[in-house]
Formats: C-alpha cells, structure tokens, sequence
C-alpha cells in the first residue's frame, strides 16, 4: 500500500495528542473578530481568545480555508511520494469538503500517479475527530484507504453529539439551530439538551437547571451506548475546558455508572462561533471493529 498523509479542517479540534498520534496535519478555518480581519484558526487566533471575545457580547464569523490553502498543504506530501486523505466538515455545514476536491483537481495535474480524498466526515467537531480517529486506526492496521473511506457513512451514522448551553443565540445568529428553534422563547433557566444529527442541531428535549441539563445529556447518552460501552470511545467536550470536562465526567459517571475512555475536547473556533462558549456535553463513536 502506498504511503499516506492525513490532514482534517480545524472544524475537528482534533487535540494536539491526536493529531501527533495519528500524524495528522490541520488545515485552519479563518475567524473574524466583530469585521476585522480574518486570522487562521489555531494559528493566529486561540480557541481561549474567541471566548474571550464572546464575553464581550459581539459575534465572530468564519470562513472555509482556500483552495490554495489546500494546494499548498497538500504539495509537499504529494511531492514526497505520498497519497492524500483529506477529511473535512459536514458539506451541510460548510464547502471546506468542495475547496479540497478543487485542490485535488488542480494538483492532479502534476500528479498523476498520487490519489487524493476529499472526504465529507459527516460530521462536525468532535464527531468529526471521532470519525477521523476510527478511519486512522483502520489505515494504521493495514485496511485500504479505500475500505476505510467506504465505512465512514456508517461510523458518522453510529457517533452521537449530546450537548446543552446557556443561549441559543448563538446559533440562532449563525443559522446553524435547525428544528432546535422550537426551544427560543424559554423561561428563565430553562437548558436546551440537544444533539446533531445528520449535520443539524436537533432538539431532544429541555429542562430546568444546569444539573438537570448534565443529567438529562448521560441519561440520553446511555441510550446511545445501548449497554454495550467497551464497543464506542466515549468522551466529554466543552468549550471551556477542563472544570466543565470534570463536571461533565463526574455527572456522567454518578448518573450512569460510565466513564469517559477517551481524550476529551474544546470545541474551536469553527464550531465555537455558532454554539458560543457554554457549550458542555458528551460525545461517543462505536468502534470500527464492532460496526
């Protein structure tokens, strides 16, 4: 099999373990700062600064990287020998799956010989890291590439997203809420618990109380697992790091007895600005060898 490079969109938030783990390249997304100049993610601009912004009450836009972005990333390896498996953001979120393909159409013509994947992941942040994961460990054990991209419908089909924040205005601002606008209008203290589904925020139901919230996201995830944990990774997420991580893994493990089993994420930039920064929840992938 021929020798290859992974690289992902920063919309995964792929931890730097991972990614070193996995040796996996990120191509950033570009975040702007209430209109000024667009800085790439993770590279210019800091997930702890985006938040910082947010707490100033202004909003930030984000842009998909170029397609010389991705020329530029993907030349090197390309140069070297090596094949390209690039996977990127839901197209239902974003066309960083489309400028990639462009990219790959453009440098086919230098290099015949190579091959190159633009791949939808299906999924977004963290799902997207899970899907990313699942797809490396199959290429690290020797599986085609071919195989493995064929199975990432069905490992996007089996990963789960269950979350809760504070507002919704965030992603009602970023269009990005779905049907999960049924919930707008709550009283005081009412948290959305909601999930993403097919690359859209669904609702799954609300309830009263940040505790509540934390509870009612293991109950549902426990659904997801179907008693069966030693088969999916499971991990907690946030936007604000590692206070929320331990709440959410000592609720996770007093509510349902489960523990998370693998490395827990920041949702960036990219996703950031359309969950804004209260975002807390769990997130699970089932294994490759169990689909």
């Amino acid at each position: 099999m021929a020798k290859y490079k992974i690289f992902t969109d920063s919309a995964a938030d792929m931890p730097k373990r991972l990614l070193e783990l996995h040796d996996i390249t990120v191509i950033p997304y570009y975040v702007s700062l209430n209109g000024r100049d667009y800085l790439k993610e993770g590279k210019e601009i800091t997930q702890k600064e985006l938040f910082e912004f947010f707490e100033t009450g202004k909003m930030s836009k984000t842009s998909l990287p170029s397609i010389d972005d991705y020329i530029s990333a993907f030349r090197p390896e390309l140069e070297a020998g090596k094949d390209i498996i690039c996977f990127c953001l839901s197209q239902k979120l974003s066309g960083s799956v489309q400028s990639a393909a462009n990219a790959a159409e453009i440098l086919k013509e230098d290099f015949p010989d190579r091959k190159i994947y633009a791949v939808d992941s299906l999924q977004a942040t963290c799902g997207q890291a899970l899907v990313i994961c699942e797809c490396a460990r199959m290429l690290e054990n020797g599986i085609a590439p071919e195989t493995v991209l064929s199975k990432v419908p069905e490992l996007a089909k089996n990963s789960a997203i269950i979350f809760t924040v504070d507002s919704l205005e965030h992603l009602q601002k970023g269009g990005r809420i779905g049907r999960a606008a049924a919930l707008l209008g709550t009283i005081l203290n009412i948290k959305p618990i909601l999930s993403l589904e097919d690359a859209e925020v669904m609702p799954v139901t609300k309830v009263r109380g940040r505790k509540k919230a934390l509870d009612t996201i293991c109950r549902e995830f426990e659904k997801f697992i179907g008693g069966e944990p030693e088969k999916y990774l499971i991990i907690t997420v946030s936007c604000s790091g590692k206070d929320a991580w331990e709440e959410m893994r000592l609720t996770l493990e007093k509510t349902t007895g489960l523990e998370p089993n693998f490395d827990s994420m920041v949702v960036g930039a990219t996703i950031g600005t359309h969950t804004g920064p209260t975002a807390i929840g769990l997130s699970g992938i089932k294994k490759y060898e169990y689909l």
